[in-house]
Parts: C-alpha cells; sequence; structure tokens
C-alpha cells in the first residue's frame, strides 16, 4: 500500500479527489457528539448476533450503536446463539429488539448474513452487506444485485471492485469500512496468560482455513525458524465449531506441534469471549496475517488498535488501512484460478487470489525480533491510524448518514434507487432516474436541515452530491460556500464542483 492509504481513507465518506484530502480530515475533526435521531426512521436489521463470527461481530457493534443513538431499529435473527447476553449492557440493549418491529413503518431493511439471502424484504429499502474474497462474485448473485437490491455497502475498496469487475453498477455500492472498538482492544489490555515460555511470540487470530494463509504462515514458520530459537507461534483458530467446522486445518497444525524438530507452536481453540481477544495481542509482539483473501481482516485492525504490529499481506482488503508506514507488508501478487467455480458456485470470471512471497514472510518475521524500534515504532503508527480512522464509531456515522438518505426517498418506486458512486469508489450518492431535478433539491433541503442540526460534515457531503448531479447549481454553490466559512477549507474549489459526472 501506498503512503497514500491514509488520504483514500479520509475520503471514504465522500467520494472527493485525492486533493480534496483536507476537505475530509476537516469534515471529521469537527465532529464531537453522535448525529441526532429523527424519530419517523424505522429500520429492520437482518442477521446473526450472539456468535463468534465476523459477520455477527460487525452486527452487534454497529447495532448497539444505532440504538444507543436511538435509532428505531427492530432485528431480526438469523442463526441460535452460541452465547448469552450476560450482564453485557451492549448485548442486553440488543437483546432487547429481538423479534421485534419498528415502532414506525420500515423504511430501510438492512441484510448482513451468510449464505446471502436474495428474497426482496416485504417493506423499505432494501440494503445488502455483502463482503466477498475472491475476485469475482458468484453468477446467481449478479441479476438480484443489480435489478433489485437498493444498495450494497461492502467493507474495502478490495470488495467494491469485486463487484464493480462482476458486473454490478458502481453506482449501488458503498464502501462502509469495519471498525474496532478502541476502547476494549488497547495497549494495555490486560495481557492473556500463554502456557509458551519463549520469549518472543507471533499470533495468529482467525478461521485456519487455506483462504486467510495457514499453510503458508506454518510452511515459512518451520522454514525459518527451529525448535530451538527463542519463538513461538500462538494460533487461536476461529470458527472451527461453527462456521469453518470440518474446514480448518487442525490436524496439520497439531501434526507440526507433535514434531520435535518444528518450532514451537501454542494451539488454542476454545472459545474465547471477543472482548477478552484484545488480551491475546497485547500477549504477542506481532501478528502474522499472511491471507489470499479477505474482505476486511478485523483481526488485523484490532491487534493494530492494540499498538501490536502486523505482518500482513501487501494486496487485498487490508490495504485501506495497512501501509509502509504502520505494517510489514509482504509482496504479493495475483494468481488466478484455474476454473471458473468458487466452491460449488459458478463466478462470473476467473477468481483469483493474492499469492504472498513466503521467503519474504520469512524475512520479514526474522526482522520483527531483530528490529525492536521498528517493530515498536510501526506499532504506534498503527494505533493511530485505526483510531483516527477505523473505529465502530466512524462506521456508525456513514451507516447512519446512508439510512437518513434511503429513508428520506420514500416517495421513490422499488427499482429506482442506485448509489452513484466516484471514480474513486469511496462515496455513495443516492440518484433516481426520471426525477434528478427533485432530488437534487431534496439533497439541498437535508443538507440545509443537517446544517441547522451542527452536522457539517454530513451537509458538506449532500451539498457536494448536488453538485454532483447539477453541475453549476447556483443554490448548492451558495450554500457550499456558506459552509467553507464553517470548515475553514474552500469545499466550492472542490473537483467534484468543476462539473464531471460519473455516470459509469
Amino acid at each position: 500500500m501506498s503512503a497514500s492509504t491514509g488520504k483514500n481513507q479520509d475520503i471514504q465518506g465522500l467520494g472527493l479527489g485525492e486533493a480534496d484530502t483536507g476537505v475530509a480530515r476537516s469534515f471529521r475533526a469537527r465532529r464531537k457528539s453522535p448525529p441526532p435521531i429523527e424519530e419517523n426512521l424505522g429500520v429492520i436489521w437482518e442477521g446473526s448476533q450472539f456468535i463468534t463470527h465476523s459477520l455477527a461481530i460487525v452486527n452487534r457493534e454497529l447495532c448497539s450503536r444505532l440504538i444507543a443513538r436511538g435509532v428505531d431499529l427492530g432485528l431480526v435473527l438469523y442463526e441460535e446463539h452460541s452465547f448469552a447476553a450476560g450482564s453485557d449492557p451492549q448485548l442486553l440493549s440488543l437483546e432487547k429488539r429481538f423479534h421485534k418491529s419498528p415502532q414506525n413503518p420500515t423504511q430501510v431493511h438492512v441484510r448482513h448474513q451468510w449464505p446471502p439471502n436474495f428474497e426482496r424484504p416485504r417493506q423499505g429499502k432494501w440494503v445488502l452487506i455483502q463482503p466477498w474474497e475472491f475476485g469475482f462474485i458468484p453468477q446467481e448473485w449478479l441479476k438480484p444485485l443489480r435489478d433489485e437490491v437498493d444498495e450494497i455497502w461492502v467493507p474495502s475498496r478490495y470488495a467494491r471492485q469485486c463487484y464493480i469487475d462482476s458486473g454490478v453498477p458502481c453506482k449501488k455500492i458503498v464502501v462502509i469500512p469495519n471498525g474496532v472498538d478502541t476502547e476494549r482492544f488497547h495497549p494495555k489490555a490486560t495481557p492473556a496468560i500463554l502456557e509458551t515460555k519463549k520469549r518472543f511470540k507471533f499470533l495468529f487470530v482467525g478461521g485456519t482455513i487455506p483462504r486467510k494463509g495457514i499453510r503458508l504462515l506454518l510452511d515459512t514458520y518451520r522454514r525459518y525458524f527451529k525448535r530451538c530459537d527463542d519463538v513461538c507461534l500462538v494460533i487461536k483458530d476461529m470458527g472451527g465449531k461453527g462456521v469453518y467446522q470440518g474446514s480448518t486445518n487442525e490436524d496439520e497444525i497439531r501434526a507440526m506441534m507433535a514434531d520435535p524438530d518444528a518450532p514451537e507452536i501454542e494451539y488454542i481453540d476454545e472459545h474465547i469471549p471477543h472482548e477478552q481477544v484484545a488480551g491475546l495481542y497485547t500477549a504477542a509482539d506481532v501478528l502474522v496475517h499472511a491471507y489470499h483473501g479477505e474482505g476486511f481482516g478485523i483481526p488485523i485492525a484490532e491487534s493494530m488498535a492494540c499498538g501490536v504490529p502486523v505482518i500482513v499481506t501487501g494486496l487485498g482488503a487490508a490495504m485501506d488501512f495497512c501501509n509502509q508506514q504502520n505494517s510489514y507488508l509482504i509482496p504479493a501478487t495475483r494468481h488466478d484460478m484455474p476454473t471458473m467455480k468458487v466452491s460449488d458456485m459458478v463466478a462470473c470470471g476467473y477468481p483469483w487470489l493474492a499469492n504472498p512471497d513466503g521467503d519474504a514472510l520469512g524475512l520479514l518475521m526474522r526482522e520483527a525480533i531483530t528490529n525492536p524500534a521498528r517493530r515498536l515504532a510501526l506499532g504506534r503508527e498503527a494505533r493511530k491510524t485505526i483510531v483516527s480512522e477505523f473505529t465502530w464509531d466512524h462506521a456508525v456515522d456513514m451507516v447512519w448518514t446512508r439510512l437518513r438518505a434511503l429513508g428520506h426517498c420514500e416517495d421513490i418506486g422499488r427499482g429506482k434507487i442506485e448509489s452513484v458512486s466516484s471514480s474513486s469508489g469511496m462515496s455513495p450518492n443516492p440518484k433516481f432516474s426520471g426525477v434528478e431535478g427533485e432530488q437534487v433539491e431534496g439533497y439541498l433541503r437535508f443538507a440545509v436541515s443537517l446544517r441547522k442540526e451542527g452536522r457539517v460534515d454530513e451537509a458538506c457531503e449532500l451539498a457536494l452530491l448536488a453538485l454532483s448531479e447539477d453541475p453549476g447549481n447556483e443554490e448548492a454553490m451558495g450554500l457550499l460556500r456558506e459552509l467553507s466559512k464553517e470548515v475553514g477549507f474552500d469545499i466550492a474549489a472542490s473537483p467534484l464542483s468543476s462539473g464531471v459526472r460519473d455516470d459509469s
């Protein structure tokens, strides 16, 4: 990832060109409190909740924060729980909404589950959250995504490109990154007590499945280290008793553990509550995640939030938040699969995965041990990146902005809504066939009301969106000039005000 990663992420919520990085940064600097809630916006969120896999984590974190902000939210459960709420206030707030509808009519229905369900909800605009890791999506997804789903949320620019390459209109796809609870995942989290007595500890957290690069990691670790080295690889296997059951590399790991010539491994497969996983990161020196395919990579971001640097594949989803200043990047190339199938699904093209360089991985693992100064510096920068741009509060701000925008489109019929993204793919821009003039007016009315509420960042975004639909609109330009005074930056001079329009 180049040094421009930070800039790209700064503009993620706005769809601005790179020259506008200062605008987005200024918007975010103004955010001091959650946005006001509209009492008439009813939302249904469908998916797993009290499960350990990443989709459920995303649902819990976003939904609990929406509830805390007063959103009229009903929760539809997809699968049975694997743990109870206990006394956790966050989980209890969710439990109260299970199997309940919003008090107000449902204006937006968000669905996030695996496998995806393409039956249109009975009410509201239909949002589908669906990460993907294999380059081209399954052919059977294309028609409903193109013709039925109103908006698609993906966690990374890489995932967005997968959909675009497969034929989904870019105007429908919104990048909303996952996040980290930086109050739970932080450098002072109490380290977990491990069995190993080795001084230096590498850590892997995730499903031990081929896509996550576990075989490459095991092979490289064996080639570059010996049992006598003062080093241990700690593996926290996720999903072996659930979503990845029967697909993990547990047997291979245990065989290596039993080999007296192999370097030490500590294998953990029992359930650990998500909030306690922070102690695993702070007990380690480096996280290693030489993935072949990821939609985002939550453990990578969590480790970074804990100030523990990551050795990570230098290609794909994690490049939204990993760069040479905060991570060890493994050189990687694209590897096309020999068939068009992913599992039993035929893809829209030849699926592909990243192919990290095993020797480069081994050298980076050695460097992490021999150069502690750089390791600590990377950890500090990693923490800064996550805290400044990749918290769950950042994510829920984006979610709430999209829910409000979708909820304000109740006069538009099914199938008319699309999300126009700029060529950078960073921001949604709702557009309606045949009603563009009305939509521009709606943007501006909404922007004015947001400004009155103190939500200057969102008002700027909507004014820019209005301008992208109607280049030269005097009302939009006037509003941008007024907003520029409040953010201390000439937004009206943005490239988006030049009349360039993305109709792709």
